[in-house]
């Protein structure tokens, strides 16, 4: 299957020693947990995203945003660990990483 985008042409793939060139997933992300004060948002959160289409549902409230926000780096995990792009949102350098990867 071909991604297309709106223009019905191939979408771009990664090249040679991008993220997923050795079958790495896009974003790993495992015990993720987050907190709004004494509400959780995220609970143990596991995951692997490899390259294509992802969906993401749920009901209001369920933390798809705050994930979202998170693998973007809009946001701090409170706990577990976090892989985007092969780098690291905990470090500021990780940060700077992620956000040149998905512009």
């Amino acid at each position: 299957m071909t991604a297309v985008n709106g223009s019905h042409r191939p979408l771009p793939r990664p090249g040679p020693g991008g993220p997923d060139a050795d079958g790495e997933p896009l974003a790993t992300a495992r015990g993720l947990s987050k907190r709004y004060g004494l509400r959780p948002a995220l609970r143990g959160v596991d995951l692997d995203i490899g390259p294509g289409v992802t969906g993401l549902l749920g009901r209001n409230g369920a933390g798809k945003t705050t994930l979202l926000r998170c693998l973007a780096t809009d946001l701090d995990p409170g706990d577990g660990e976090l892989r985007v792009l092969g780098a690291s949102p905990a470090t500021a350098a990780g940060r700077t990483a992620i956000r040149r990867g998905i512009g």
